[in-house]
């Protein structure tokens, strides 16, 4: 499906793919959710997994995936229970409910990732960000595997030199020739 605003609200037997400004869904799902758009909101079940992106992706209070989250955009919000894993690629990341696997996320250098007091994680959480202060666990939230932070990797330096170098060696030797 392609539009500009999207609303699925009745029961969807097979898998949804939607693209458009602004996509709502609210009926269950009983295969899997492929969306992106400006605005991603899910309040429903999905029996498989969400791949989802766009400028907000929101899976509602009354949102549940039966298996994993994929998730790329401004500000992803995952307030409704998550069988199996998480990742994400986002400024911030909230995440108020249980995820009954691993979460990895990465944010960008400003970002942050949030997990409310309910919020459970019952594998590990793996998260690149600049700094250990962008991990914000409040009082209540409980990770039960092992948390481990990498590095935002930083780009290297481009050498004009190395490559030139070599190309310069080409022109002379093609010219004593």
């Amino acid at each position: 499906v392609a539009g500009s605003s999207i609303t699925i609200s009745g029961p969807v037997a097979g898998s949804v793919i939607a693209a458009g400004s602004s996509i709502r869904i609210t009926g269950p799902v009983a295969g899997s959710v492929r969306v992106a758009g400006s605005l991603v909101d899910i309040d429903s079940e999905v029996e498989k997994n969400v791949w989802a992106a766009g400028s907000i992706v929101n899976l509602g209070a009354n949102s549940t995936v039966g298996w994993d989250v994929y998730s790329a955009g401004a500000n992803v919000e995952l307030r409704g229970s998550i069988g199996g894993n998480v990742w994400a690629g986002t400024a911030n990341l909230i995440i108020t409910e249980t995820v009954g696997k691993d979460v990895t996320a990465s944010v960008d250098r400003d970002g942050q990732i949030i997990l409310y007091p309910e919020a459970r994680v019952a594998g590990n959480l793996t998260y690149k960000a600049n700094s250990e202060d962008q991990l914000i666990l409040q009082e209540g939230s409980i990770v039960s595997g092992e948390i481990l932070k990498k590095a935002i990797p930083i780009p290297e330096k481009f050498d004009f030199n190395k490559i030139f170098s070599g190309l310069s060696l080409f022109i002379k030797l093609t010219v004593l020739f």
